[in-house]
């Protein structure tokens, strides 16, 4: 992958939110511990955007 520079970046950036025409998600199994102070939060988030008509599904556990 070729290295660019922030114009370009930005470039890049802006044409590929611009090729989003739909957006789904969902946010499921979450899932929360408590250690006294401290909270450890996890859930699965599963996406589902249209680029240029075309559907890409993904999904992440994010913590």
């Amino acid at each position: 992958m070729e290295r660019v520079g922030s114009a370009e970046n930005d470039a890049y950036k802006r044409r590929l939110v611009g090729a989003i025409s739909g957006f789904d998600y969902s946010l499921d199994d979450l899932k929360i511990d408590v250690f006294g102070a401290v909270a450890v939060i996890l859930f699965m988030q599963i996406s589902d955007p249209t680029l240029a008509d075309i559907l890409v599904k993904f999904a992440a556990a994010l913590l």
